[in-house]
């Protein structure tokens, strides 16, 4: 047996093919046969078998988007979720974080403080030990004013008797060169000598000389001892000023200090004073709070309360959660499990189309009936009006679908709108259990459980992710077989505006569908017997053409018989004139094919079996013949049997033989 074509170059040919057969019925018209109408029945049952596998398709597609649906759902609460975690793990690390700094900042501003104080009390000993350092300086510097002033007082003494002295002086010498020249114009040479003798009138001029150097001597060294103690009161006052001044100095380096020291102890005392104001406002606050948390208990119970069947509603969403991803794998692996058998049934289908294809290459000869095609153009019209109908009820469903769809969508944002109200409830827990400073232990275990569920959903997202990535690499695989299928269901619904009966087949093929799933194990036991009986019926099949060229013989005798016969009649009065067999009366009206459970089943050998090697391999008649070929070449094979059961010549052959031998020539045209 041969593989079929691909799926898309095969639509394509059989679209070209469906378009040629058109035109082919509307120049030929078809006779009345009953194998052309068995090979329409059948291509009708392979089309709405394959309707049936692009449906089939379609819900597939349909499911995969719903659970594609779903899954990004999940991973919408589960990233909610994280958030959530996240934004309870960043408030709880931001309230430690403020405890500790809060903490910290205490102990630094009493650190500060003592620091300070310790500061205070040097800075205050260095004042009191540059204020007694002032006050000594002070009294120092008065000391040495005192002293100034007394030496400039003895000074200013000394001058003044020094002037007085002079002035004595002068007055003296003054008093004394008019005497001394009338006593010498007196005297003469004897009073001199006497004077120097010491004797007579001129031992007072001598002793008044001799006071007078002694004077002057004096006066010199009075002069001299005046003028070195100047010098050395001015050097002294020259220190004394520079000491001054470097005392000044430091005076005034000590003020500027000591200011700085008295803005630096009002800025601490400023500080200790806020400080103080801190803690009676921290004490205040504290006595607030704890009124506060005795009023609030019982609500912090309540809402305790409220956040442990939070969690607990968060434990069981997850739990659904889990169990959704179960079930969505358990689905998509019996999904692609129903997609591998769809895509063997679309081979089946195809193959099963080429076949028929070389069946209706064969009956393009025989398909002339103009009426039969405008009445069966007719009847498809019909059919494709009634398939528009259903598909206007197939649309209507979906409208009400798509209304169960939006109902859906609605439930789910109130489900958020809950989901964010829990949200806002639990932020709120969150700011007021900030205010609890008591309860840090009960936050640090919440934290930990908290971490530990963040690490637990790390890893399921982790997962999660992995399975994601999983179904998309599957789903981006399995995306050109849909595109294929989608090409295949265009093409196919060209297709069913020129076919018919495709109702009825399509129950027919679901029926089949439905038992190929059930006798799929039981033609694994009948291809053995079917083997056994290939022989025999070859056999069958060889008597069969023995007959058939035996019967061609005869005709072609008769006719050339009856050609050679002077008063024979015509061909055209043979063919007007009917013959015995034809004026027999006329067979009953085949039974066409209905529904699996209105259909009467006969007493027919191997019936199963020869239906599944038809539906595999695409061919009927051809290694199981019909039962009405058997039984003609059963009556072949007996001797003794009147040749009437066999077909005549110019008739077409019944519906099971035309099948069994659609590989033999066709009967010879009229001449």
């Amino acid at each position: 047996m041969q593989h079929p074509p691909p799926p898309l170059q095969f639509y394509n040919d059989n679209y070209s093919y469906n378009q040629n057969q058109q035109q082919q019925e509307q120049n030929y018209p078809p006779r009345d046969d009953p194998f052309t109408s068995y090979l329409q029945d059948e291509l009708n049952d392979s089309l709405a078998r394959e309707h049936s596998l692009i449906e089939q398709l379609d819900n597939l597609t349909s499911t995969v988007v719903v659970m594609e649906q779903r899954e990004e759902l999940h991973t919408r609460q589960l990233d909610v979720l994280t958030e959530r975690v996240m934004d309870v793990e960043a408030q709880a690390a931001q309230d430690r974080n403020l405890l500790v700094e809060f903490e910290a900042n205490c102990t630094a501003l009493g650190l500060t403080v003592v620091g300070l104080q310790q500061d205070l009390e040097e800075w205050q000993q260095k004042c009191r030990d540059l204020q007694q350092r002032h006050d000594d300086d002070q009294v120092k510097l008065q000391q040495l004013k005192k002293a100034i002033k007394a030496k400039q007082s003895q000074a200013e003494e000394l001058a003044i008797a020094m002037e007085q002295l002079r002035m004595v002086e002068k007055r003296r010498e003054a008093n004394y060169y008019p005497t001394n020249q009338n006593q010498a114009s007196s005297g003469g040479v004897l009073s001199w000598v006497l004077s120097w003798f010491g004797i007579g009138g001129k031992s007072s001029s001598s002793n008044d000389k001799y006071d007078s150097e002694i004077r002057d001597e004096s006066y010199e060294m009075a002069k001299s001892t005046l003028l070195q103690a100047l010098q050395t009161e001015r050097s002294n006052v020259h220190e004394l000023e520079s000491m001054v001044a470097s005392l000044q100095q430091n005076n005034s380096l000590i003020s500027e200090m000591v200011e700085s020291r008295d803005s630096i102890i009002d800025e601490l005392n400023n500080r200790i004073a806020v400080f103080e104001e801190d803690k009676v406002v921290l004490k205040a606050a504290l006595r607030q709070l704890q009124k506060e948390m005795n009023e609030e208990a019982p609500k912090t119970q309540k809402l305790m309360d409220d956040l442990a069947a939070a969690e607990q509603e968060i434990n069981r969403l997850k739990a659904d959660i889990h169990a959704i991803i179960e079930t969505h794998q358990d689905e998509l692996a019996t999904l692609q499990m129903t997609i591998s058998q769809k895509q063997k049934k679309i081979t089946d289908a195809e193959s099963n189309l080429t076949a028929i294809g070389t069946y209706v290459d064969k009956l393009e000869d025989r398909l002339t009936s103009f009426a039969i095609t405008r009445r069966d153009m007719e009847e498809r019209e019909k059919k494709c009006q009634e398939i528009e109908r259903a598909a206007e009820e197939t649309e209507i469903q979906r409208k009400a679908l798509q209304t169960q769809v939006e109902e859906f969508q609605t439930q789910q944002e109130e489900l958020k709108k809950l989901l964010e109200e829990l949200a806002s409830e639990r932020t709120n827990l969150q700011k007021e259990n900030r205010k609890l400073s008591t309860e840090k232990e009960f936050r640090t275990g919440e934290q930990e459980q908290l971490e530990a569920k963040f690490k637990a959903l790390e890893t399921e997202k982790k997962t999660v992710e992995e399975e994601l990535q999983e179904w998309k690499d599957k789903c981006e695989n399995l995306l050109p077989e849909l595109e294929n299928s989608r090409q295949s269901r265009s093409e196919l619904e060209r297709q069913m505006q020129s076919l018919s009966e495709k109702q009825q087949q399509l129950e027919a093929l679901q029926a089949e569908n439905k038992n190929l799933v059930d006798n799929f194990e039981k033609v694994k036991a009948d291809l053995v017997v079917a083997e056994e009986a290939n022989a025999k019926l070859q056999s069958h099949l060889a008597n069969l053409t023995d007959i058939l060229a035996a019967r061609e013989t005869e005709s072609e005798e008769k006719s050339s018989d009856e050609e050679k016969s002077p008063d024979g009649p015509t061909v055209d009065t043979k063919i007007n004139s009917p013959s015995k067999d034809e004026q027999r009366p006329p067979p009953p009206p085949r039974v066409r094919p209905q529904a699996p459970s209105k259909r009467t089943e006969r007493n027919v050998p191997l019936r199963s079996l020869r239906k599944k090697l038809a539906q595999a391999t695409g061919m009927h008649g051809v290694i199981t013949p019909s039962s009405k070929m058997a039984q003609t070449m059963t009556a072949a094979a007996t001797p003794g049997q009147p040749r009437s059961h066999l077909p005549q010549p110019g008739k077409p052959l019944p519906q099971s033989e035309a099948s069994a031998g659609k590989s033999l020539p066709g009967p010879p045209p009229l001449p």
